[in-house]
This record gives structure tokens, sequence and C-alpha cells, in this order.
């Protein structure tokens, strides 16, 4: 009995976001007094199962595993359970649980381990075996699971794993990798993202290859996407259409146009401008005219520096000139 109640206030308190100390300090005890109830070492006084069945809004019955009896024939009052899980699949129709999001048209899916519900950053490994699968349109999805929907989601979808579906109405997070249709909202992966069209903003930790993105593209691999409203920050390739703001690539950068500045493989910046297209065929033109260049500007120097030996050389010709015309012979200097 005690281990039941106990998983049932520990089920509930968490479900309800609730840590021990504030449960405690709701019923006027100590967090020690709710701990030892948890794990089955002692139960709560009966003049307290009213406030817990109260703060959870669930009945005591449901409180304490016990199937009501109110309605069965006396035959079966004796044979009726003892005590039950008050989640059991034969407990009468009821609120179980006083869940901690809104009773709407999305969908949630989480993992209870017994009646201890694994959070998100708990235990993952033991998620990756589950998926999430659905046919037909759905309002939203929040799944610490994979999650599959042969169909459009009206609003957003957020997994544990990977997200595999049509159109989304909001935005898109997922831990590993995104293969979607278009994307009314911005879209966070762990991994790559394949998609349509993008609303928002894209960041992946693999390689991104979608339609036209509305915001920026922050991506650890490869970028191929139309067109770009920010920046691109790429860890290997960029290959886009138009891109609004910088652009900065691991490798090489081949846009139409960046309206911003370009930097690709730790070349330096470039500045903005219109077709300027970093392809075999344009880094050819820009090596021969820097050729051109260079050879324009050695012929200059040379021929300055022709000139200015001549200016020398002549000079020096005339200086000495100069000084022998100004020189006496022996015999003139015999006569003085």
């Amino acid at each position: 009995m005690n281990e039941i109640l106990g998983n049932n206030i520990m089920t509930l308190r968490k479900a309800n976001g609730l840590t021990q100390e504030q449960l405690a300090s709701a019923l006027g005890i100590s967090f020690q007094a709710v701990s030892k109830w948890e794990t089955g070492n002692s139960c709560p006084d009966i003049s307290t199962l009213p406030l817990l069945a109260d703060l959870f809004s669930v009945s005591v019955d449901q409180l304490i595993g016990r199937v009501p009896l109110m309605g069965l024939p006396e035959e079966e009052k004796q044979q009726a359970p003892e005590a039950e899980p008050a989640d059991a699949p034969d407990a009468e129709p009821g609120p179980v649980l006083s869940l901690p999001w809104p009773d709407d048209d999305s969908f949630y899916m989480v993992l209870f381990h017994g009646h201890t519900l694994i959070g998100s950053q708990e235990e993952r490994e033991k998620k990756t075996c589950f998926e999430f699968q659905y046919e037909g349109p759905a309002q939203n999805i929040f799944s610490d699971f994979s999650v599959q929907v042969d169909g459009d989601v009206e609003g957003s979808v957020k997994a544990g794993a990977e997200v595999r579906c049509g159109d989304v109405g909001g935005k898109v997070d997922a831990e590993t990798g995104v293969d979607c249709g278009d994307v009314g909202g911005s879209v966070k992966a762990g991994g790559g993202v394949n998609c349509g069209d993008v609303g928002g903003s894209v960041s992946a930790g693999g390689s991104v290859n979608c339609g036209d993105v509305g915001g920026g593209v922050n991506a650890g691999g490869n970028v191929d996407c139309g067109d770009v409203g920010g920046d691109v920050s790429a860890g290997a390739s960029v290959d886009c259409n138009d891109v609004g703001k910088n652009v900065y690539a691991g490798t090489r950068v081949d846009c139409d146009s960046v309206n911003g500045t370009v930097i690709a493989g730790g070349s330096s910046p470039r500045k903005k401008g219109v077709n300027r297209r970093d392809n075999e065929d344009d880094f050819d033109l820009e090596l021969d005219e820097m050729i051109d260049r260079q050879v324009e500007d050695s012929v200059r120097f040379g021929q300055d520096l022709g000139q200015r030996i001549s200016d020398a050389v002549q000079k020096a010709i005339d200086g000495k000139f100069r000084f022998r015309r100004q020189e006496k012979n022996p015999e003139e200097q015999d006569e003085e």
C-alpha cells in the first residue's frame, strides 16, 4: 500500500511541476516527510490524504490506488481488489492527473517507467526505440521520441529525435534530423535539414537543403538553398541564390548575389556587390586580370628604372667631361 501511494504522489507531483520542497510547503510539512512517502518508507496521515487529493484534483480512491466499491453487487465487493495503481486499466474513468499542458488538440508523447515520468533529459537511451506515427493533419506535436506524420502539421513540432512530416505551419525543433515540406516558422535541428521553404531561420548541426529562407541559415555542413533573407554561415560550401546579408563558408561560395561580405575558406572579405559568383570561371578571370595588372606594373617599373639608369649614366658622363676640361696639362704647368 505504501509503495503504490508513494508512486502515485511522486507521479502527480511531477506532473504538476512541483518539487518535494514546494509540495511540503503547500501542506505545511517538511520535505523529508514527502521524500519518505515517495520511497514507501512511510505514508501520509489520514487527515492529509484529502488535502493531497484536492491539491492534485483527484479523488482519495485514485490517490491510494483503490477501485471504488460503490455500485458493485454485494457478491463482487468481496472479490474487488484491495489496491491498484491510480492509472490501472479497470479504474473508473475520471481525472487522474493534473497535467502541465493545456487540454487542446495537440499531441503530447512522454515516457513513464512504472509510475515515474522520465524527463526529456533523463534516460534518453530508453526513448531511442520509440517513434510516434500519425496519419492525417495534426495541430501541434510535442514528443520525447521520433515523429513521423503522414500529413501536415498545422502548428509546431518538437521531438526528442528526428522529424519526418509534410508541411508545418509553425516551427520545427528536433534533436536530430528534419525531413519535411514547407515550414512557416523556424527550423532547429541537431542533424541535417531537408525541407521546402522556411519562413523563419534555419539552424542545423549538419547540412541544410531547402528552398527560400526568410531569415538566416547556420549549418555545420553544406548549405544549398534558394533566396536567404539573412546571413549564411556554413562549415563547408554555400550554394544559394540571392543572400540578403553576409556569407561565411568553410570552403567555397557559389551565390547569384550577396548583399554583404563574402568570406570563404579563410580568404579576405569581399565587398558587397551584384553577381559576385565565386565559381571556377570567375576565379580564372580574376586571376588573369591580376596577372595582367602585375605585368603592366612590371613594365612600367622597368621603363622607369631604365630611364633613371640612363639619366644617371648621362649625368656621370657630363660630370667627368667638365672635370677633365678644368685640368691643366704638364707643359702649361712648366711655363708657369
